[in-house]
């Protein structure tokens, strides 16, 4: 069947006009849009690493989306670090989600059909918004599309097992880019099974023969099937083992998982709760309506490749949330939520599109509400049209303009290596993420602050801290208009700096090799008793390593810093990455960084510094100094 036959070629032309359009936006989003939290967080610990499966599992590890890994790594190597490099992947994904996507409506008979179905499946903000960013989310979803063209090929194709086999491997592919597509891996192997079974019988002499062709077309299927889930489940034992499997609801399904995707859905128009619950009941709808008329035709014994691919349709969307349900009772897994259920929608709509076709076959006059639906899609899309921000992380899109004022304002601390700032936690991934690939190296490693403390040269908080804040001590530099964040900094300067404790171990006359033995991982240590001037005052530690690589570090060395008390229990423990000072070897580098003593810091204390190098990495520590200072107000 030839899908591109002359009575479409104007559907053909209209797709791809729209589609270019599409991409182009997406293009222009990863090219402009700053970096967010999760794909800070994905570079700063895997790709630049080049760690693309888990080594160790921590609740962070979830993070890692595989391909995506595998294509940040690939891609920086060729072009560089960068928003855009790293986000190649995703654009490539949508790509790959425009054509199949087009291929499968190209289907329909009518090209306004075709053309109203690929708005619909194409145009939603929220969903966009992941073929701009640089995760595995747009990867999976595209790669699950690929496999439902292969198994709507599976029906029309007299159920060939190539397409069976094809189908599943782009299963594959979909859970490597984000592991919650493993319910759709499993789900459609049970429906291919049932599908080839019931073909197989239907065509058979007898039941008994019916049944011996289907294990004999099922056997690669499976064993593929056997191989990857071979390969894939151990990781995600582990990881929820390690309680990286955090991002969930357990209050229910219809609450958490469709709760929680709607408003994201309606994107600008999230605050509606009247159209939250019209769409839910739309979705209701479209899935019992199209049961409806799958059991009457098959009832009827009209049942045709295209109307059995429906039915699939629907069966494997129906046994995807009983397999979530099964997972929750019986593994205690939480349920889906926000942008992890998209491939669900996407399936909701594919069955909504190939069943409003259908239904058109037979009343001219159903083609409106497609069409109309459409407009309705398209009008949304435009609405919420924007290259500064996307709906999950907009509270971190003016991170990296921020960025660019301090670096316009900023001038050299007083007592101290390199500036601080402080910030929340939702900012603080991004900020890191600019400090290392900008060589920001005057800029403290970005650690969050609760409270603002004011021995922080400057501040980035949001609005409701800065309300909150006494604004006799703070002054206002920048409000940004988007997410109204605040830059500012301390109104007052220290009547005087004192330091109050510098000491510099230097090792270049009995250089330490980290490497020497397999069970010295640390260097030595220099260290400070906290005493009465010093404690519940303000004060800082300032610590700076020289040290020379001479080979690229593709793991990651930490400089320690740990306040104990007498007992030897750490109640701060800091671990800045050297890694973040290299970028040429063979060479004497300087890292160094800063950490503002707690309000709960007393005499006895101990402050103390050392190298910690887990991947034993070789490196030759030079000098290392501790210095605290005293700010006298």
């Amino acid at each position: 069947m030839n899908i591109v036959n002359t009575k479409n070629k104007l559907a053909v032309r209209l797709l791809v006009v729209f589609g270019v359009f599409l991409f182009l936006y997406t293009t222009t989003r990863a090219y402009l849009l700053s970096i967010t939290w999760d794909e800070s967080q994905s570079y700063l610990e895997f790709i630049r690493n080049n760690i693309v499966l888990w080594q160790t599992y921590d609740f962070m590890s979830a993070n890692n989306h595989i391909l995506n890994t595998l294509g940040g790594i690939i891609f920086t190597k060729l072009f560089g670090v960068s928003e855009f490099t790293l986000r190649i992947s995703s654009l490539i994904a949508h790509i790959i989600f425009l054509v199949y996507s087009a291929k499968l409506v190209l289907s329909f008979e009518n090209k306004w059909l075709a053309l109203s179905a690929f708005v619909i499946l194409n145009v939603n903000p929220f969903m966009l918004d992941f073929f701009s960013l640089a995760r595995g989310y747009s990867i999976s979803l595209a790669f699950m599309m690929v496999s439902v063209y292969y198994f709507y090929q599976l029906h029309i194709k007299e159920y060939r097992t190539k397409y069976a086999i094809t189908s599943l491997l782009f299963s594959f592919l979909a859970t490597l880019g984000n592991l919650t597509l493993l319910n759709y891996t499993v789900v459609l192997f049970g429906v291919i099974v049932l599908l080839l079974t019931y073909n197989n019988v239907k065509q058979a002499t007898s039941p008994l023969s019916g049944f011996k062709g289907s294990l004999k077309q099922l056997i690669v299927p499976t064993i593929l099937l056997a191989l990857f889930l071979g390969f894939i489940l151990p990781y995600s034992f582990e990881l929820k083992k390690a309680g990286a499997l955090f991002m969930g609801g357990e209050t229910g399904f219809w609450k958490d998982t469709i709760g929680t995707l709607v408003p994201r859905l309606w994107y600008h128009l999230d605050f509606s709760y009247a159209l939250q619950q019209l769409t839910k009941a739309v979705f209701i709808l479209i899935v019992l309506a199209a049961s409806c008329y799958i059991g009457y035709k098959h009832a009827k014994k009209q049942t045709n490749p295209h109307n059995m691919f429906l039915g699939s349709m629907a069966l494997l969307f129906f046994l995807i949330i009983l397999f979530t349900l099964a997972q929750h009772y019986i593994l205690g897994t939480l349920y889906l939520i926000e942008r992890a259920v998209l491939f669900l929608y996407v399936l909701l709509l594919l069955l909504f599109v190939f069943f409003v076709n259908e239904l058109t076959k037979e009343i001219k006059i159903v083609q409106s509400v497609l069409i109309v639906f459409a407009g309705i899609f398209f009008v949304h899309f435009a609405c919420s049209f924007n290259t500064k921000y996307v709906y999950e992380w907009k509270e971190e899109c003016e991170t990296k303009e921020m960025l660019s004022d301090l670096k316009a304002i900023r001038k050299s601390p007083s007592g101290k290596f390199n500036l601080t700032i402080a910030m929340p936690l939702i900012l603080e991934s991004e900020i890191n993420y600019y400090r290392v690939v900008d060589t920001l190296t005057w800029l403290n490693q970005a650690m969050r602050d609760k409270k603002l403390n004011y021995l922080n040269d400057y501040f980035f908080i949001k609005q409701d801290q800065y309300q909150q804040a006494n604004k006799d001590s703070i002054e206002l530099i920048k409000e940004y208009p988007i997410t109204k964040n605040v830059l500012a900094k301390p109104k007052y300067s220290p009547k005087s700096i004192q330091t109050v404790f510098d000491t510099i171990a230097d090792f270049e006359s009995t250089t330490i090799d980290c490497q020497l033995k397999s069970n010295q991982v640390y260097s030595a240590a220099v260290s400070y008793k906290v005493v009465d001037s010093t404690a519940n005052t303000n004060c800082l530690a300032t610590v700076k390593y020289n040290f020379t690589v001479n080979e690229k570090l593709d793991g990651n060395m930490f400089m320690i810093f740990i306040i104990q008390n007498s007992k030897g229990e750490a109640y701060v423990w800091l671990r800045p990455s050297l890694m973040d000072f290299v970028y040429q070897i063979d060479k004497k580098t300087d890292a160094y960084f800063t950490c503002n003593f707690p309000a709960t810091i007393k005499a006895g204390d101990e402050v103390k510094t050392f190298l910690w190098n887990p991947n034993k990495k070789k490196l030759y520590l030079n000098k290392l100094e501790l210095k605290i200072v005293k700010y006298n107000y």
